[in-house]
């Protein structure tokens, strides 16, 4: 992913200080919805995951990985996203609050979807509000509003899959909270993938048979 280094704007230093302060945040928010005390040994691994996460982050920058600091970004945002919209749909303990209600849902498949969304409207449009920020980051040199709009019919598409099975194997609401985490965000991070794929498959077609139509045509 490039970062913008013009005057005024944040370098790639301070963009990887960025993130890192996102993740330590959105390491508190977990706690808070997870109804935990913010104990000290909370405190002392949100300060440590803070120069951990941006050497981290560093490193992938010097190597050149932008697609895998592209993916990061988009985990980050998308996940402090789902947090913030826990915090507005159901307070301090909203992971809780979420995962007691999906432990006391009788309905699945379709119905348990549409249950969950109206129940958690908020978090799942941060998660998608997250993502798409993290989408504008990625395209902010050329906006590609084709692959922002295919990325969230593929966000969209993934949650209906997946979000139609409802973890019924955690006995502990905590642990169905962490399912529930990984449930939300594998269905967002699976429909993009899917149409990421899709298009690069597309370009390397268009590329192979670009040369042979030109060919035809002369």
């Amino acid at each position: 992913m490039r970062l913008i280094e013009s005057e005024g704007l944040p370098g790639p230093t301070q963009v990887d200080w960025i993130i890192a302060l996102l993740v330590s945040i959105s390491l508190l928010l977990t706690v808070r919805s997870m109804a935990l005390p913010l104990s000290p040994l909370v405190l002392m691994l949100a300060g440590l995951l803070m120069p951990l996460t941006a050497m981290l982050m560093q490193w992938i920058r010097i190597q050149g990985r932008q697609q895998t600091s592209s993916w990061l970004l988009l985990i980050i945002l998308g996940y402090l996203g789902l947090l913030l919209g826990v915090q507005l749909d159901f307070g301090a303990p909203g992971l809780l609050i979420l995962a007691t209600w999906c432990s006391s849902y009788s309905d699945s498949g379709l119905v348990y979807l549409w249950g969950k969304l109206t129940i958690a409207p908020c978090s799942h449009l941060g998660m998608m509000l997250g993502c798409n920020l993290a989408l504008l980051m990625h395209c902010q040199h050329k906006l590609n509003w084709q692959y922002i709009v295919l990325c969230n019919i593929g966000m969209l598409g993934g949650m209906l899959l997946v979000e139609i099975w409802q973890p019924v194997f955690a006995q502990d609401t905590r642990m169905l909270a962490i399912v529930i985490i990984i449930q939300m965000m594998a269905a967002m991070l699976l429909g993009m993938a899917a149409i990421a794929w899709l298009m690069r498959r597309r370009a390397s077609l268009r590329a192979v048979n670009l040369p042979i139509l030109n060919g035809v045509t002369k």
